[in-house]
């Protein structure tokens, strides 16, 4: 960048005479931000070699981030400063004549002014010999020629103690609009002692200089209310000191005057970054009077030393304070000049487009390079505005974002709303609002300029950082500064970029920004159509006004954001490339990565303005060549903006559309001509097929009059049809009704969809891109579904979420396979096994695949060794084989009944459509599950499942046997006499049914365990018995029929069998099932071999203990396996698939 500005550094373009002994770094050292920002500072202030520019605040202020060399050079260029010791409060100094110097830039613009104003008044004598106490209006007057021969002695503000002062011994002399408040003599001796005021002394050409007495006398008595106003600046002037190792030294070189400063500026001023403050306007101030009055070749080594500093403040820690909640823009003086430096810069391109056709210098883009990351985040804290809550700005930055309604509406009416809110008039009026809105615009008419010089995207304009700008802070900006960078930057910005450059400004401007449009403009025109316009107040902002003019402005601000909007969607369609090739058009490009979200009629307000219709018609006619090979496209068409299109069409269909358009006095003529020919050629190359017959209609006639004709006459029926009862109560409209109608087939293809979706899987991680993979693909090119940003992805995303419970119910599942897989996993896994020796023999062998997420192992294998404690409370090979079925069906309804816990089919839900359409899509639903018997079958299980708390009572165990016999006549006489006593009556017999042959086989299981408990006791009390079983133990003892760790056994031996039907023949009178009798083996075998206690103690240990413990918890497993398939279950069960699909 050297080479381009002219000046190797800042240092040697001032000719320093010794050198920086801090520069360069030592090698190794890495410098400091601070070091590197001084150093830039240091630079500029002695290229500028003025003691104006800050070279006394480096001194006073910064001495102690300098190093030696840095503070001698400054100091050697202060004593050779043209200002010299100019500025005294007791005496006038600086006679003679700087030699080899030019005149500072600081004091030629103070020069200058005070000429220019002065020459009004007729009065130029004055200028040579007036004090100066604020120089706050240096950049409100025009300048005057300054000759060359004449010398300026003028010391600008170095304090960051500054803020404008009340008073100015130019206040007889000056123009109404820059006078301030004077004050006596003595007054102002006091204030330049206890306040240390500075008082700029204009030096001559001859060396003669006015005095500070002298000037406060011209003031005092010039003026008929100086009195008045030295007692208001002696009641409320309350002065902030300096640190006390600054404040002699201050009140010999300078008098600052301070004004009274309310509680936020006290704050700001007296923490650490107050000097970068100072510093900024400084910098800026220095740029606007060297871009005013230096020649091109000064111009090119100034201008990039300034601006290298005043970019390293913006990344500054400190700053970040500042440059939050409003604090910079409660200084007047940095407002001020900040809009000066982006009007030099939007000018300067302006009148380079203007001469040279975008192609520009070297310097120039150099120059753009290095002052566009400065006015973006200028605008970044514009914006940061509008992000904060008002209770928490100042008063001024509070009425700066009120606009009244007349000066708006006058705005919007004389030039659209485009640079008349920052001119002279309106600066007079509002300065903080014309100086805020004004950055805000030429900002971004700044980076739409810069869009049209050669080379710009590759070179300088960054998407990510107009991203953070821009971007980031569209949900902040109100309708008519959104318009406004549609207009001024992403017009210039689709007519000007390349192609290779379409994604990177898709993903950070154009998508986001499309998107924002399209939420804004449905809202506000759904807002304006059917609430009267009272919502979202936030997109027109604070307005001042009777609420009828708010109304009327608010309606006009909509009419021009969409004016905008079309404007844009007209750039789209009108591009060179889209009109060279469609195919390869950035409109196609947008459309293919779903940067409009949903493409509604509100995009275009309805086409109820002539303007706005002109204007998005060739963007229409656009889609149409898109849909012809595009799903999504012709899907928007047909589903969303063709219907609305008839409705626009028909002007005597009673719609919110038609009362809006008569309301705005739109003629037809014109519009709808046009608007007709778009829906023919829609119907032409969507509604008809190849043949030439209507799609919708076989029967129709071959004729577009006739469809939209057709078409009217639906509409009319619909919009005359009697009104329906909505559930909520609110009032039915015809329209919301026809439009919930149009979404709901999608939408219930989204719900079989979403429904489908990973039966095979167990833990999904909830992600919109994710799940957007998971969709068939029939489904995504039925709907034109490109990318996870397709606006179905909102509503898939919500349904899925609801099917949440679908990861649990796949873990269950696989839960209760990877339990029934163990169970029947030879050698067989008994109770007394331990989770971590299961778990060591799955990882070594692999025998069956887990099919388990990790935190669903050790709870399955507890689950496991639970059910075999339970139900196989002795282990053997033999039990295990004979009671297989048993343990499986317990696996099963334990799984089932953990499953009905969740829904397990997703249902209908109001809440997945909008806000507008909800109360028809949940009276939609009600009357379909009325219809369908869902509320009948929710009605018949609650019935059922207090039927079953019946029986768990026990009361008709007894009777079970007689159930089995003689069902029907058991159910007809408990009907009868039991169930309508206990409210039961109109319980489904079916139902009924279900729960007694449950019930029968439970009671028989217990029956079977207390047979088994009854004859193993009488075995014990017959002696011969025992005998006779003494001979049948010794063989099994003999065979190994015990040893049930030796897999070497041949457990089919058919002498076991032998055996174990001898022993049930012996023992069980009662037949019980072949694995009780195995069980009956091996516990007389235990309490044979219990030798320290009776054979009556060892069977109450062996056997009756673990019996008891069955039957206790036998009503458990009652509740926790009550699990039925029947109609009315599949209906809540699946009411999806048998309710709202069938």
């Amino acid at each position: 960048m050297a080479d381009v500005y002219g000046c190797s550094s800042p240092a040697m373009a001032a000719d320093a005479e010794v050198d920086d002994d801090s520069s360069p770094a030592k090698p190794g050292l890495v410098k400091s931000e601070g070091e590197i920002y001084m150093e830039s500072l240091v630079g500029a202030s002695l290229l500028l070699v003025s003691k104006e520019f800050p070279l006394e605040h480096l001194v006073d202020h910064r001495s102690g981030q300098l190093s030696g060399g840095q503070l001698l050079n400054l100091k050697i260029q202060l004593v050779g400063s043209p200002s010299g010791k100019a500025v005294s409060v007791y005496s006038a100094a600086n006679t003679g004549k700087s030699k080899g110097r030019n005149g500072s830039l600081l004091m030629l613009a103070a020069k200058n002014i005070l000429r220019a104003e002065f020459g009004r008044n007729g009065d130029e004598s004055a200028v040579e010999s007036t004090t100066i106490s604020s120089p706050t209006f240096l950049s409100s007057v025009k300048s005057a020629p300054v000759f060359e021969d004449e010398r300026v002695g003028f010391s600008l503000v170095l304090d960051p103690y500054f803020i404008s002062s009340p008073t100015s011994s130019l206040s007889p002399i000056l123009p109404k609009s820059l006078r301030q408040p004077s004050v006596s003599e003595d007054e102002r001796i006091h204030v330049s002692n206890e306040s240390n005021n500075i008082i700029c002394v204009l030096s001559s050409e001859n060396g003669t200089s006015s005095s500070p007495e002298k000037s406060d006398r011209s003031s005092t008595s010039s003026s008929s209310e100086s009195g008045k106003m030295s007692q208001n600046s002696n009641s409320s002037d309350t002065s902030s000191t300096a640190s006390s190792s600054q404040s002699g030294k201050r009140s010999q070189n300078s008098n600052i005057s301070m004004s009274h400063l309310d509680n936020d500026k006290t704050m700001l001023l007296q923490r650490n970054d107050r000097h970068l403050l100072t510093e900024h306007n400084l910098l800026c101030e220095a740029f606007s009077i060297a871009t005013s009055f230096l020649g091109i070749v000064q111009y090119t080594r100034i201008i990039p030393c300034l601006l290298d500093p005043l970019n390293k403040i913006w990344s500054r820690v400190e700053w970040k304070y500042l440059s939050r909640e409003g604090l910079l823009f409660s200084d007047d003086q940095f407002l001020k000049m900040a809009y000066h430096v982006v009007k030099f810069v939007e000018e300067q391109l302006k009148k380079r487009k203007t001469e040279e056709s975008g192609a520009c210098d070297p310097f120039s883009i150099a120059l753009i390079q290095q002052i566009l990351p400065l006015i973006l985040q200028l605008l970044h804290c514009v914006h940061g505005l509008w992000n904060q809550d008002d209770d928490f700005l100042p008063e001024e930055l509070k009425r700066a974002k009120c606009l009244s309604c007349v000066e708006l509406a006058s705005t919007l009416a004389s030039t659209n709303g485009l640079y008349a809110i920052d001119n002279e008039e309106y600066l007079l009026k509002n300065k903080t609002v014309a100086l805020l809105e004004g950055t805000r615009q030429r900002v971004y008419n700044v980076l739409g300029l810069c869009t049209s010089i050669e080379g710009a995207f590759s070179e300088l304009l960054d998407s990510q950082t107009v991203r953070n700008t821009l971007s980031k802070d569209l949900g902040s900006m109100e309708l008519r500064h959104l318009g406004k960078v549609i207009r001024l930057v992403v017009i210039p910005l689709v007519e000007n970029c390349p192609c290779q450059f379409w994604e990177p400004w898709r993903l950070v401007l154009i998508g986001p920004i499309l998107v924002e449009c399209e939420y804004r403009l449905h809202y506000a025109w759904f807002d304006l159509l059917y609430q009267g316009g009272t919502g979202k107040p936030y997109f027109y902002g604070n307005l001042v006004g009777s609420a009828k003019h708010i109304k009327e402005l608010k309606l006009k601000l909509l009419l021009a954001f969409t004016r905008e909007v079309s404007d844009l969607l007209r750039a789209l369609a009108l591009t060179k490339q889209n009109m060279e090739s469609v195919s390869s058009s950035l409109l196609r490009f947008l459309l293919g990565h779903d940067c409009f979200r949903r493409m509604r009629m509100s995009l275009f307000g309805y086409f109820v303005d002539d303007e706005t219709t002109m204007k998005a018609v060739p963007f229409c006619h656009s889609l149409t060549w898109l849909a012809i090979n595009d799903m999504s496209v012709r899907h928007l068409i047909l589903n969303d903006l063709l219907p609305c299109l008839i409705q626009r069409l028909d002007n005597q269909l009673p719609c919110a559309i038609q009362r809006l358009r008569r309301k705005l006095g739109s003629s037809t003529k014109a519009s709808s001509k046009d608007l007709e020919a778009l829906c023919e050629e829609w119907y032409n190359h969507f509604v008809k097929d190849s043949a030439g017959e209507d799609k919708g209609d076989a029967f129709a006639e071959n004729n577009f009059t006739a469809w939209l004709t057709k078409k009217k006459e639906d509409l009319q029926v619909k919009a005359h049809s009697a009104a329906k009862k909505l559930s909520d109560g609110s009032d039915w409209n015809w329209e919301f009704e026809d439009e919930f109608r149009r979404f709901l087939p999608a939408y219930m293809d989204i719900l079989q969809e979403v429904d489908s979706i990973n039966d095979d899987e167990e833990v999904v991680f909830l992600d919109q891109e994710w799940l957007f993979q998971k969709l068939k693909p029939e489904f995504r090119s039925k709907y034109g579904m490109n990318s996870c940003e397709h606006h179905y992805m909102s509503t898939i995303f919500s349904v899925w979420r609801r099917k949440d419970s679908m990861a649990c119910i796949m873990v269950n599942r696989n839960k209760g396979k990877f339990v029934s897989e163990l169970i029947k996993l030879k050698p067989y896994i008994k109770a007394s096994d331990s989770s971590s020796t299961i778990l060591s023999r799955l990882k070594e062998k692999s025998e069956i695949a887990v099919g388990l997420p990790d935190f669903a192992v050790k709870p399955s294998l507890s689950y496991l060794r639970g059910v075999l404690l339970r139900w196989e409370p002795v282990f053997h090979p033999l039990i295990r084989e004979s009671h297989m079925s048993l343990l499986l069906k317990v696996v099963d309804q334990y799984t089932k009944w953990n499953e009905s816990k969740w829904c397990q089919q997703i249902e209908p839900d109001a809440s997945d459509f909008e806000s507008h359409l909800q109360p028809y899509a949940d009276t939609c639903f009600k009357a379909t599950c009325k219809e369908k018997k869902y509320y009948i079958a929710k009605e018949q299980i609650c019935l059922h499942k207090k039927f079953d708390s019946y029986l768990a009572s026990g009361v008709l165990d007894i009777r079970m046997d007689m159930f089995k016999t003689s069902k029907d006549d058991f159910v007809k006489d408990l009907v009868q006499n039991e169930m309508a006593r206990m409210q039961l009556s109109d319980l489904h017999d079916e139902l009924m049914n279900l729960s007694l042959e449950r019930r029968y086989e439970l009671v028989k299981i217990q029956q079977q365990v207390l047979t088994y408990v009854e004859c193993l006791q009488r075995l014990l009390n017959n002696d011969s018995l025992k005998d006779e079983l003494k001979v049948l133990m010794e063989e099994v003892e003999r065979l190994g029929f015990f040893d049930t760790d030796n897999d070497s056994v041949d457990w089919e031996n058919k002498l076991f069998t032998e055996l174990i039907v001898k022993f049930s023949n012996q023992v069980f009178a009662k037949r019980v099932p072949r694995h009780y009798v195995i069980r009956g083996i091996i516990d007389y075998r235990k309490i044979l071999l219990c030798k320290d206690s009776s054979q009556q103690v060892a069977f109450q240990a062996v056997v009756d203990e673990k019996c008891e413990r069955w039957i206790e918890s036998r009503e458990e497993f009652w509740e926790k396996t009550s699990h039925y398939d029947h109609l009315y279950y599949d209906i809540v069960r699946r009411p999806l698939e048998q309710v709202f699909t069938q």
